[in-house]
């Protein structure tokens, strides 16, 4: 949820600059960060919205009646994965004895219709757009270093907000690009926006990213070959 608050963030501030950047060269396609989602995965989502939207118009006793049903759920999912009866709390085993699931049915199908969009969704986050391969963009994003000397990166992955795969989990493959750069730039830091401009390719792979707790496995569902990097700020 955080990360998802955080892409349409990203659209948001990055938006008015792209507009500024239309005029540039007819060649090169200027992309935001929704630009590489599939409509598959934007309509999955648009569904995931109106559920959610749903259980918010519920009157407040009928919210959370079903919100206990959610937690009673988790449960059953924790002894269908394979935890024993003795190891729940208290609380736990006693809203299994109430069994507020058996009173309302109407909950039961809404969540069980949440867990199948849920599923839809997690199931089409690697889709990429294959009309973009091969074409010459232009994209703002924040730098995550992978190969690099002191502040001169020569490899890294472009996220759409601050703290993608450090602070939260990482965001979909197909919103994240690996990049390698024909010149190393020297980047200003984690906080400071750029422009990449190259050659976009739908090409998904698993990187190793170097944390200060150690290395973690990420996939980039794009990689583009950057031939121009430039501050944020910069036309």
């Amino acid at each position: 949820m955080f990360a998802r608050f955080c892409y349409a963030l990203s659209w948001l501030l990055f938006a008015p600059l792209i507009t500024l950047h239309e005029l540039h060269a007819a060649e090169t396609k200027v992309l935001g960060w929704r630009d590489l989602i599939p409509f598959s995965v934007i309509k999955a989502g648009a569904v995931l919205d109106k559920l959610g939207g749903e259980l918010s118009a519920m009157p407040r006793a009928e919210r959370t009646a079903f919100l206990m049903v959610a937690r009673e759920l988790a449960v059953r999912d924790k002894l269908a994965a394979g935890s024993h009866h003795d190891e729940l709390t208290k609380s736990e085993r006693k809203m299994l004895d109430k069994n507020l699931s058996a009173d309302y049915p109407e909950a039961l199908a809404y969540w069980g219709k949440v867990k199948r969009a849920r599923a839809k969704v997690e199931a089409l986050n690697a889709a990429v757009v294959g009309e973009l391969d091969g074409q010459r963009i232009r994209m703002p994003g924040y730098v995550l270093p992978m190969e690099f000397e002191g502040v001169k990166v020569h490899e890294f992955l472009l996220v759409p907000f601050v703290g993608a795969c450090i602070h939260v989990p990482p965001p979909p493959a197909n919103q994240m690009v690996y990049v390698t750069a024909k010149k190393s730039f020297a980047s200003a830091g984690l906080y400071a926006p750029v422009w990449v401009e190259g050659t976009l390719a739908t090409q998904a792979a698993t990187y190793s990213l170097s944390l200060v707790d150690g290395v973690a496995p990420v996939v980039a569902g794009y990689a583009l070959e950057a031939i121009d990097i430039k501050p944020y700020g910069r036309q």
